[in-house]
């Protein structure tokens, strides 16, 4: 991928965030921002597995992959760092170590779900 691919698709990327910035707006009680495209697990789940597997551990107590040294799903899931927002970011940005794939907001949306589906249940404090 050229230098000049490489700016355009980062571009690209950092409209779709600032567009989900201001289509969805931050909440007044601080809560995550909702995406407008609403991620399926499953659908998240087999295109982890067509895509990610190669390189992450995609479920599983890994927390790294064995082979690659990625962070495992499993890990990014439990980093409260990784929201929706940041996850998309993370999608749309360009990573020397990382394959530079071109997902859909539907696809971005889908993983996103399935590695959100991945945390641990939250305990309630009584």
């Amino acid at each position: 991928m050229t230098n000049g691919s490489c700016r355009v698709r980062t571009l690209a990327g950092l409209s779709a965030v600032l567009f989900l910035l201001v289509a969805c707006g931050p909440s007044d009680d601080n809560e995550e921002v909702v995406s407008i495209v609403s991620g399926r697990v499953e659908e998240g789940r087999r295109l982890s597995e067509e895509a990610c597997a190669v390189c992450h551990a995609i479920k599983g107590d890994y927390a790294v992959t064995p082979a690659t040294g990625a962070p495992s799903f499993t890990i990014i899931a439990d980093n409260p760092t990784y929201t929706e927002l940041g996850l998309t970011v993370f999608l749309n940005s360009h990573h020397d170590r990382m394959p530079n794939y071109v997902l859909s907001a539907q696809d971005q949306a889908d993983v996103i779900a399935y590695i959100h589906s991945l945390r641990p249940p939250k305990v309630e404090a009584n």
